[in-house]
């Protein structure tokens, strides 16, 4: 980001450069723009500046419109995440895994082959379910954001950097996340200029959240004991794991949708 802002600081004080440079000339040659353009308006009739007039408007118009919805400058906001290989990032529904074109996916009932359409999506479903239950409480050895627990969080965002594991995404290994409050996750991909990569991005459930802190987790709805918190299930952490079989768990528990004590909820993604 730095290096960024250095090199739009120095295009700026070129184009300053150039433009002083521009002027010292116009004015050692006794040449003024203004000064010519208003002897040319005076020679000309007033048809001749009605004329002049209706052929600007349409490309002051053009101008001003261009890079607006569908123009060539505007950028759209995607929520897909695009990658080849595709990743499989799954919400609670199992390991992550690298999938090829030629890939089976295999669940209850069906068995189909990947198409050009789910990795332009970006993902693929998997299964459904209704009526589970899950444990959303964080093991014993998981690691808790300590700063949202004792202060909480709304539009906060912590950095996990991961000790002998990774993952792929496209042809990274990524050990390095930033992690959001309200449910984004983003791997931290350096690239070539030395920039952080923000065409990857993770969002199991991305919406109005906040982690409420340890002093208010009583205002929080369904409080009930629990063995890893002595104190009530409706503790809002977040905290990720990497579990026996190698995988990675980061988990929203009791984050409070809208920034509402009645409405707990708790989701996971699982690399």
């Amino acid at each position: 980001m730095l290096s960024k802002w250095l090199t739009e600081i120095l295009v700026l004080l070129a184009l300053g450069l150039g433009v002083a440079c521009v002027c010292l000339w116009l004015h050692e040659h006794d040449i003024c723009p203004l000064k010519a353009i208003k002897k040319v308006m005076r020679k000309m009739s007033f048809i001749g500046i009605c004329v002049l007039a209706l052929w600007a408007v349409p490309l002051i118009q053009y101008g001003s419109t261009k890079g607006g919805d569908g123009g060539t400058n505007n950028m759209q906001n995607v929520a897909n995440v695009e990658m080849l290989p595709m990743t499989s990032s799954n919400t609670q529904l199992g390991n992550g895994n690298n999938i090829t074109m030629a890939t089976l996916i295999t669940s209850t009932n069906t068995t189909r082959t990947i198409t050009g359409d789910d990795f332009r999506r970006g993902f693929v479903m998997t299964r459904v379910g209704t009526d589970e239950a899950f444990d959303f409480a964080a093991p014993s050895n998981a690691v808790v954001c300590a700063d949202w627990r004792a202060f909480g969080a709304a539009t906060d965002w912590i950095y996990v950097a991961l000790t002998n594991w990774a993952f792929q995404v496209a042809t990274n290994d990524v050990d390095r996340l930033r992690i959001y409050s309200f449910g984004k996750i983003e791997p931290q991909i350096m690239e070539a200029g030395g920039e952080i990569a923000t065409n990857y991005w993770f969002a199991p459930f991305m919406a109005s959240l906040g982690i409420a802190p340890e002093a208010n987790w009583h205002l929080i709805a369904s409080a009930e004991p629990t063995n890893n918190y002595p104190l009530t299930t409706n503790n809002s952490l977040l905290w990720h794991y990497v579990t026996p079989s190698n995988t990675l768990q980061i988990t929203w528990q009791n984050a409070l949708l809208d920034r509402d004590t009645d409405t707990p909820l708790s989701f996971q993604i699982e690399f």
